[in-house]
């Protein structure tokens, strides 16, 4: 079976930022995606950021249900940011909306292709019934304003590779 880990997790999601109009990921050499923990990649958004911007900003997990069920569930939290062109209230309220909507198109592109995925494609274990989201209370990167979003999914943790004990 296909598990989705954090690294196929964030190159889905960059081939996302690359296909959605509005953020438009390296497209004129401004980036709009950061993968976790990558400093660099968030230097190079800082110096050239686009005006709708994608970040995955945490990934975490715990296991779940009996120890014989080898269940976890991990979660993905991704922020979607818009620049703000006036720094009051009415340019921070457009930007906000805006990232708003370029959140909730994500979220529609994951329910379709959940209903596209296989029976043993990772995305089939979004749990898209259990997303939420929270508005981040500071600007970020160049007076960008925008949204939190945590992305829980359904996993098993791995089994056992005695090939990997002395």
């Amino acid at each position: 079976m296909a598990e989705l880990n954090i690294e196929t997790f964030q190159d889905y999601i960059e081939s996302l930022c690359e296909q959605h109009s509005d953020v438009a990921h390296n497209a004129g050499g401004q980036r709009s995606f950061a993968r976790l923990l990558s400093d660099e990649q968030i230097d190079a958004i800082s110096n050239n950021a686009a005006p709708n911007v994608v970040i995955v900003s945490n990934y975490n997990g715990r296991a779940t249900g009996q120890a014989h069920e080898a269940k976890m569930r991990q979660v993905a939290q991704i922020m979607f940011l818009s620049y703000a062109r006036t720094q009051n209230t009415e340019g921070i309220n457009a930007a906000t909306a805006t990232a708003f909507n370029v959140m909730m198109d994500f979220v529609s592109r994951f329910r379709k292709d959940q209903d596209d995925a296989g029976h043993c494609d990772p995305l089939k274990d979004f749990e898209l019934q259990n997303i939420s989201w929270d508005l981040l209370q500071e600007p970020m990167l160049q007076a960008h304003y925008g949204w939190e979003l945590t992305l829980p999914f359904s996993s098993y943790q791995p089994e056992y590779n005695p090939d990997k004990w002395l």
